[in-house]
């Protein structure tokens, strides 16, 4: 096997990583929530490691991603029975996403990928993933938090970290809470 064949076949094995996605509530709104008759999608997105800090995404990354999240609350909005038009007057809903991935291992995942996956680690990236709603004086922010566990045995099932986490389906399901204002 060559050097980077073994260099590749390493950060594969010590990358089996299964990962998944929990949403708590930082501020809840109190009840009297109206349909919004507009909509505004605000994205704020960008990463950041502990060498080089934070730095924004690209124009058209954040675009894209602002039209799939307001495409994402027009649906949730129409299962409600709400009815969205531009330029009338009433209700406004006001959300804004604010999207900040830590690209840099944690320290218990640097001993995992040193020891080649055989020492297990797990860890939290606590609110990477900010979702606020306002409507009026009714405000509410949703954090998202990534959860990770590292280790060789989940070298068979790590790719499921790839299909079961998403940002839309946390997105939905805070809207959703906010919609119903417990």
């Amino acid at each position: 096997m060559t050097r980077c064949g073994f260099m590749v076949l390493s950060s594969l094995i010590s990358g089996c990583t299964v990962g998944w996605l929990d949403t708590r509530v930082d501020t809840r709104a109190q009840s009297g929530w109206k349909c919004p008759t507009t909509l505004s999608v605000v994205v704020n997105s960008g990463s950041t490691t502990n060498t080089f800090g934070p730095r924004s995404a690209e124009p058209e990354r954040i675009k894209e991603a602002e039209g799939r999240y307001r495409k994402v609350a027009e649906r949730t909005l129409r299962q409600r029975q709400c009815v969205l038009s531009e330029g009338a007057t009433g209700e406004a809903l006001e959300i804004r996403i604010e999207e900040m991935q830590q690209v840099t291992a944690l320290p218990q995942e640097w001993l995992t990928g040193l020891s080649l996956g055989l020492i297990p680690s797990w860890g939290t990236r606590p609110g990477e993933v900010r979702f606020s709603f306002s409507q009026g004086a009714r405000t509410s922010t949703y954090l998202v938090d990534d959860k990770r566990v590292n280790h060789l045995v989940l070298f068979p099932v790590f790719w499921l970290s790839f299909v079961l986490s998403n940002n839309e389906e946390e997105f939905t399901e805070a809207l959703r809470d906010f919609a119903t204002g417990l």
